[in-house]
């Protein structure tokens, strides 16, 4: 923890990782109303990201390339692919959008770390 903001650069790194592990910990096959919750989260998110210009540019992204919520493989490699474009802007290398290396990268330990079928990416999403 350091007792001041983070940088630009720090943010946008703790950003990616945060939304990664939500998209790797996402039900593998979510309710209706799961799925509409995390369709808002990702159009809310473009609207309220403190960077403005990064905002805008997900924003785009969300509306061109809608999140493909209906499994957590399909959201995983969905947010692989907007993240390669904000490589892509940035001249950094693309990571391979393959579920495997996902897997690897951003859901570590056995299953019962993270429940993986857990009741609680069951339960009603309250915003």
């Amino acid at each position: 923890m350091t007792d001041r903001p983070l940088s630009s650069q720090e943010l946008f790194h703790s950003t990616w990782s945060l939304l990664h592990s939500i998209a790797a910990h996402f039900p593998k096959s979510p309710t209706e109303k799961y799925q509409k919750g995390y369709l808002e989260f990702f159009e809310t998110f473009g609207k309220i990201y403190p960077d403005r210009q990064k905002a805008l540019k997900f924003q785009e992204l969300v509306k061109q390339y809608p999140p493909q919520v209906h499994s957590r493989e399909a959201l995983s490699i969905w947010l692989c692919k907007i993240h390669n474009v904000f490589n892509q802007d940035s001249g950094k290398q693309e990571f391979p959008c393959r579920i495997k290396d996902l897997d690897r990268r951003w859901k570590k330990g056995p299953p019962e770390c993270y429940g993986e079928e857990s009741s609680y990416y069951e339960e009603e999403i309250v915003f």
